[in-house]
């Protein structure tokens, strides 16, 4: 342990410099080899490493591909060791005491070496270490933690029809027969929105976050008069509704108290830097953004139609999420909007709003209608998901209600189920998790 602290006087080290030509080399492969270890290890430890293989709610998992970033990381590590030990071998010795005037330095090292002139850019700096730096960036880059946006553009959209709109916050496609999804991609909740046409008049299911004018983009997409419905209140699906004339909405406490806006410290975190992948829109300000109040224009219930002209519409009412939920059905395309009921991602299902015994009703009701159904269109991050889903998402309720689906705890304190194509983030209190 003595050696840990051994110091060397400043006349030996002049001492040194008078008798040597050059600096001693000490580190050797196992030194190398052992500072490179202890990197990824260091990494290792302030890394996340089980939300990198499983994922989360933002997120996809990396799987077992994890080993590729660790391997990358190793690589990283040792380049990063051979560039110490190149800038080891290299920098010369400054000296100085207190009052000594200018600082004195070991002669110039360029071409003193035994064995040949070395490689060294116009300020002396090896190129070797440089290109050594610059691969260690690089695959440093490579092993960042990821986030949620890396993901991005999702493989679906791929496979969709673009419609171009003026204003590229929202990413407008084709969908379906007269429908059309508006995605705001940019900011983490990546919820969608749903323009529906018929020959007189259109649907808008759900108005976003608000941080960009919706009303404008379904202005460009249609001069058909415009009636809105939202899954629910949640300030991601109501942000837009002020920009509107027509309202529907089911008459309750929650709905009403939503209806009267929310302000700026409930939604400041969907605002935060690490909620958008880009800028905000200009004139957007994240300071001061708040949901604004909107107005009921007529309140409906389970069973409502809503005729757009050779098209019509039924509202079921699915309480669960929240007690406002709904779905849209058109029963003649097959088609079924289904909110924040299901999507193929974490549904989240731990707000002190949801109530587990409706949510499990309402999914049993949708489920009943897989048969005929063609296409399901959830509010986030992708638009279309096959009817079986339903099923799935049934068969998912029954399983964690009686404590026999697998589950994985997270830091924040929730829970999440997994299972394929769709995963249920709830909280611990509200089951006894399996042992």
């Amino acid at each position: 342990m003595s050696q840990l602290w051994r110091r060397k006087s400043l006349e030996d080290c002049e001492r040194d410099i008078a008798e040597r030509s050059g600096l001693k080399r000490t580190l050797n492969k196992w030194h190398l080899t052992a500072l490179g270890v202890g990197a990824t290890i260091r990494a290792g430890i302030f890394a996340t490493t089980g939300t990198a293989i499983v994922g989360d709610s933002a997120r996809p998992g990396a799987g077992p591909t994890i080993v590729l970033s660790f391997l990358l990381t190793e690589i990283a590590c040792g380049f990063a060791a051979l560039c110490y030990a190149e800038f080891a071998s290299m920098v010369p010795v400054v000296t100085t005491r207190l009052g000594d005037g200018p600082l004195r330095r070991r002669p110039d090292y360029r071409g003193a070496s035994r064995r040949g002139a070395r490689s060294v850019s116009a300020r002396g700096v090896p190129v070797k270490a440089l290109a050594s730096a610059l691969l260690f960036l690089l695959l440093a880059g490579c092993a960042r933690e990821a986030r949620w946006c890396d993901g991005l553009p999702r493989e679906q959209y791929k496979g969709l029809e673009r419609v171009t709109v003026a204003d590229d916050w929202f990413e407008v496609y084709r969908v379906g027969d007269g429908v059309l999804a508006i995605y705001e991609p940019y900011q983490f909740q990546e919820v969608i929105s749903y323009l529906i046409l018929g020959r007189d008049s259109a649907l808008l299911f759900d108005t976003g976050m608000g941080i960009s004018k919706i009303s404008d983009v379904v202005r460009e997409l249609t001069p058909l008069p415009v009636t809105v419905i939202n899954s629910h209140t949640h300030y991601d699906h109501v942000g837009g509704n002020a920009e509107f004339d027509r309202i529907l909405a089911i008459d309750g406490d929650f709905t009403r108290s939503h209806a009267a806006g929310q302000g700026h410290e409930v939604v400041k975190g969907d605002v935060a830097a690490d909620a958008f992948c880009r800028t905000p829109p200009a004139g957007f300000d994240t300071a001061t953004y708040a949901i604004r109040p909107f107005t009921i224009t007529q309140t409906i219930g389970d069973g409502y139609r809503i005729e757009l002209g050779g098209r019509t519409l039924q509202v079921l009412q699915v309480p669960g999420h929240t007690p406002d939920a709904v779905a849209v059905l058109d029963s003649a395309a097959g088609y079924l909007w289904t909110g924040d009921t299901f999507y193929e991602a974490p549904i989240w299902l731990w707000f002190p709003e949801t109530d587990w015994p409706a949510y499990e009703r309402s999914v049993e009701r949708l489920a009943a209608l897989v048969p005929e159904l063609k296409r399901l269109f959830g509010a986030h991050n992708t638009p279309v998901a096959e009817p079986a889903q339903l099923a799935r998402l049934k068969e998912a309720v029954a399983a964690i209600k009686a404590r026999k689906a697998r589950w994985e705890e997270r830091p924040d304190g929730l829970v999440e189920y997994p299972f394929s194509g769709f995963s249920v983030l709830t909280r611990k209190s509200y089951f006894v998790a399996p042992e």
